[in-house]
């Protein structure tokens, strides 16, 4: 199973490059992914936040077994938090700020835990 989401994932990576170097030199301005993101961070500063969570995720696994119950407390703690950065308004913050408090609470609320005897490579 592990071959064939390695598989998924680089034919996901390579079509999503493919499209961004299309949508760069074609004449339309603001179609790659980066102009789309850039916007929807500026528009809504909690992506800013929720992408900084899921590289915290991704890249800061934990030792520490949590119970599935802190688990989805803290996931739903993470989503309040972002919610409520999206609509307070005129929030005047580094996207600096937002991307790392984001990966510290992905790694402290929904970190990956390494299970015993195997190898994710």
């Amino acid at each position: 199973m592990i071959k064939t989401t390695k598989i998924v994932l680089l034919g996901l990576l390579a079509a999503m490059i493919g499209y961004d170097v299309f949508a760069y030199v074609e004449p339309t301005d603001g179609d790659t992914f980066s102009e789309v993101i850039l916007a929807g961070s500026e528009k809504w500063p909690a992506l800013t936040w929720a992408f900084g969570a899921f590289v915290g995720h991704l890249f800061w696994p934990s030792e520490a077994d949590r119970s599935t119950k802190a688990k989805f407390a803290g996931l739903g703690g993470l989503v309040a938090g972002a919610g409520a950065l999206t609509f307070a308004g005129d929030f005047d913050v580094h996207p600096l700020v937002l991307l790392v408090t984001g990966i510290v609470s992905g790694h402290l609320a929904w970190p990956q835990t390494p299970k015993a005897g195997t190898d994710a490579g």
